[in-house]
């Protein structure tokens, strides 16, 4: 119960963040993009979704703060001081979820190329990775060992897509993907 109160009060803000980006920018990408018909498209789209990653990140960092700093106060308002006790771990769920969400945004690029595919091992050593890290280190830490876990698993994805894209960036307007 305690992990699941934490995890909600950490999810709200960062997914409802990622939601509105997500209704608001992403249509917008793809519009930009278009066909894939010109590299100069591709690369507004690019842009914007650079640009907007930027500001993601700056707001989801802020959250991180906030909730290091404040964390016991926020649970406790939240909750109750039994489950601020576990406060101390807020910030890290924040942090894991904020890298997360990051990542499902990077994502965003392959799309836009028509290239979704390309996810898909970063998706499953993601998976992996929680997996292994949360059966080890819940057995040690308890509730801290699963944010722990959350953590190194975010982080693996996020360098896994950024490693994808970072390819995927230098490419021209791929021929195969371009619109009939």
């Amino acid at each position: 119960g305690i992990y699941a109160a934490l995890y909600q009060i950490a999810s709200a803000p960062v997914v409802f963040l990622m939601s509105v980006v997500m209704q608001l920018v992403i249509p917008v990408v793809f519009g930009r993009v278009g066909d894939l018909s010109s590299q100069l498209r591709l690369q507004g789209g690019r842009g914007l979704l650079s640009r907007t990653l930027l500001m993601i990140g700056s707001v989801y960092l802020a959250l991180t703060l906030i909730t290091y700093f404040w964390a016991g106060q926020l649970v406790t308002l939240l909750t109750n001081s039994e489950y601020a006790r576990q406060a101390n771990v807020l910030w890290l769920l924040v942090l894991a979820l904020s890298l997360y969400n990051l990542t499902q945004y990077m994502t965003v690029l392959g799309f836009s190329m028509n290239r979704p595919k390309a996810y898909f091992w970063p998706k499953l050593g993601h998976a992996i990775t929680l997996l292994v890290a949360g059966m080890l280190l819940v057995r040690i830490y308890g509730i801290a060992g699963m944010v722990y876990a959350l953590v190194i698993s975010a982080i693996v994805h996020i360098i896994w897509v950024a490693l994808v894209n970072s390819k995927m960036w230098l490419e021209q307007v791929p021929k195969e993907t371009v619109a009939g």
